[in-house]
């Protein structure tokens, strides 16, 4: 089976990298050779704050091909259940999935780990509903 896989990549043509490297130097890699002058600095900032102080600290020595679906989808929602608002998960999220994105182009892995995982609301704050005041009421408020 993995030898008919590998034929299968050879004759297509696709340049699979069988060297696996931990997701720490593929993450410093891609932010010094794809993203250092290629984006904003503040976009930059980002992308290495997420990556220090969020996924790096879960995944630990974890090696890039080992970031499986069900994997990612528990980081996501270790984020939720830390308190993070949906907003900050999302955008943590971009990280990762952009990082991964990269690794399938580049010829590290064959599919994004990141592809199809969803972010909870489960943090997000009950919006309050309209709030009105009857006309009868304008003249008493203005006192």
């Amino acid at each position: 089976m993995a030898a008919a896989e590998q034929e299968t990549l050879l004759a297509t043509d696709f340049e699979y990298d069988t060297v696996t490297i931990s997701l720490k130097q593929f993450l410093l890699s891609w932010l010094n050779e794809y993203k250092k002058d290629t984006v904003r600095k503040n976009t930059y900032e980002l992308h290495e704050r997420n990556i220090k102080n969020h996924i790096l600290p879960y995944f630990k020595n974890i090696k890039v091909t080992d970031v499986k679906p069900i994997i990612y989808q528990k980081f996501l929602n270790s984020l939720t259940d830390k308190g993070y608002s949906k907003r900050t998960v999302e955008i943590i999220h971009g990280t990762m999935f952009n990082a991964f994105s990269k690794a399938v182009i580049i010829g590290k892995l064959t599919k994004n780990p990141c592809f199809g995982a969803t972010v909870s609301n489960k943090n997000e704050k009950k919006k309050d509903t309209l709030q009105y005041m009857l006309s009868d009421d304008i003249p008493k408020f203005l006192q």
